[in-house]
């Protein structure tokens, strides 16, 4: 396959680089039910490389896909049918002018990658032609790729617990200050019920596994 923006058969959808990105952050979240970032999507290089994308790293049913630049490279060289040999060249060539003029370096590389993620993802059948994970993606990528921190470390998250868990009352005038005391739950499954509560309340995207672990941790 070949062309831009891409065209699939037996579907009217149409991806090129700007809707690769807007899709493939929908998938991550529709399959982890985390964002791009919590998932670590855009590896960057190393040294010299620092700064610049060197791969990407997408969640899948089967493991983590990781798919680096040369990849990415031929993608865009097949998109523009041999009229360019670098990726950079060929989304110059490809995208309008009015589309990536005020584009900084990282939002044209993540254009550049996304568009070649979304293509395998719909070559290996983890996406349908409409853009939509399958049913496989969305009910065994969690378990093949994670567990993933969300978005803290259970580390952080723990110590974060107890620090909210901590009642502070004010005294009155001359009474005696008593040192404050950690909220102690009586068991495991009033932890968990807790630990659920206040990672609701303060809209932390904490999956369930983490919070059995965490419990775990607290009781063993």
């Amino acid at each position: 396959h070949s062309g831009y923006p891409r065209r699939f058969d037996c579907s009217d959808a149409i991806l090129d680089a700007d809707t690769a990105l807007n899709v493939l952050h929908d998938y991550v979240a529709k399959t982890t039910r985390l964002t791009s970032a919590d998932v670590g999507l855009f590896c960057e290089g190393k040294g010299e490389a620092a700064g610049t994308l060197r791969s990407i790293c997408v969640p899948t049913p089967q493991g983590v896909l990781e798919l680096c630049s040369e990849h990415v490279e031929g993608t865009w060289h097949a998109a523009a049918e041999g009229r360019a040999t670098k990726a950079l060249e060929a989304f110059c060539l490809l995208v309008p002018e009015d589309r990536r003029a005020k584009l900084k370096q990282r939002q044209v590389e993540e254009r550049l990658f996304a568009f070649a993620a979304v293509l395998r993802l719909v070559e290996d059948g983890f996406m349908t032609t409409q853009f939509q994970p399958t049913q496989d993606a969305c009910h065994n990528t969690l378990e093949a790729c994670g567990p993933y921190s969300a978005p803290c470390s259970q580390q952080q998250l723990g110590a974060r617990f107890e620090a909210d868990s901590t009642a502070v009352t004010a005294k009155p005038v001359g009474e005696i200050e008593q040192p404050l005391q950690p909220h102690k739950p009586a068991s495991k499954l009033d932890f968990k019920s807790e630990l659920n509560q206040l990672s609701q309340s303060r809209r932390w995207q904490l999956p369930s596994y983490s919070c059995e672990r965490l419990a775990e941790q607290r009781f063993q």
